[in-house]
């Protein structure tokens, strides 16, 4: 059963209250029974639109939610009204989260192209709701300029364990391609790349997974130098990561469990490590040693 809510947080009614608050000194402090009528009123009609505002913030801190069960959506508005709605009923979504925090939604629009309703990233909540969207095969449009990690849940394959398997094992043959041609390229750092797959279980049971178990696929990368890792001055291995698959409990109403695929997703990211690690690496120091790694680097699934 898939039951949850998209609410504001305590934020809102928070900023509402001091709001409110500060309009009510503000209406004491300005009080002037002696000054002009035409600037007293200009005055108080400032203190009262921001009583207003206030007033307005803590309304939607308190009502503007949207609760989900199954495939039955309810969507409260600041005002209390409330407006209900199926899974079947959307069409698509559109979805912002960017870095300049200059837009950031998630607009539901019916089959018609009809806006059904609108949330806020700040909402709690608020990913989860996406991923239940993508679970459900609703589409998902993400604005180009959205957080790498919004683009990368929207971009996520869906597949079945069995094909991941396979699919992991090619990425891998690229990882390492990739981390070659670096130690080709940077031949000066004298340094090469001890890399693997590695399985995290992610509800162990015992130290052991448990069936159908939720597990992360990740490509590991260890920076090496004449055999023994490098370290930089706070004593930390020089390492990339990538995350490549998870399986995870599905928000799919009768679906146990989803298998998510990151494959351009993580090459992408694998590049942009590798470049920000050869401009940091000339300008700091570093040492070697050796290090137990705790668990194993696969070469294939």
């Amino acid at each position: 059963m898939v039951n949850f809510e998209v609410k504001q947080g305590a934020l809102p009614r928070v900023v509402g209250i001091g709001t409110i608050l500060t309009g009510l000194f503000l209406a004491v402090v300005l009080w002037n029974p002696d000054g002009s009528p035409g600037i007293m009123a200009c005055t108080y009609l400032f203190v009262f639109i921001m009583i207003a505002a206030g007033v307005c913030m803590c309304m939607d801190a308190r009502n503007r939610k949207m609760a989900v069960e199954d495939e039955m959506l309810s969507y409260t508005n600041w005002f209390g009204k409330k407006r209900c709605f199926q899974l079947e009923d959307i069409g698509y979504c559109k979805t912002a989260l960017e870095k300049d925090g200059s837009k950031e939604y998630i607009k539901l629009y019916d089959k018609n192209g009809k806006k059904l309703c609108k949330l806020e990233y700040h909402m709690k909540d608020s990913m989860y709701f996406i991923q239940y969207l993508l679970d459900n095969q609703i589409k998902v449009e993400c604005s180009k300029k959205s957080d790498s990690y919004l683009q990368s849940i929207v971009a996520a394959e869906r597949i079945s364990q069995e094909e991941a398997v396979e699919k992991v094992n090619a990425v891998y043959e690229q990882v390492k391609e990739l981390v070659r041609e670096w130690a080709l390229l940077h031949k000066k750092f004298g340094a090469e790349w001890k890399t693997g797959i590695v399985v995290y279980p992610t509800n162990p049971v015992n130290g052991r997974m448990e069936a159908p178990g939720e597990y992360q696929i990740i490509i590991e990368g260890y920076l090496q130098k004449d055999g023994q890792f490098v370290f930089d001055q706070k004593n930390r291995a020089v390492s990339l990561d990538v995350l490549l698959v998870t399986v995870s409990n599905s928000w799919q109403v009768g679906q146990e469990a989803v298998t998510r695929f990151w494959g351009e997703t993580a090459l992408q990211e694998l590049s942009e490590q590798l470049a920000f690690l050869a401009k940091v690496l000339p300008r700091r120091r570093y040492h070697t040693g050796e290090m137990a790694l705790g668990h194993e680097l696969l070469e294939r699934l």
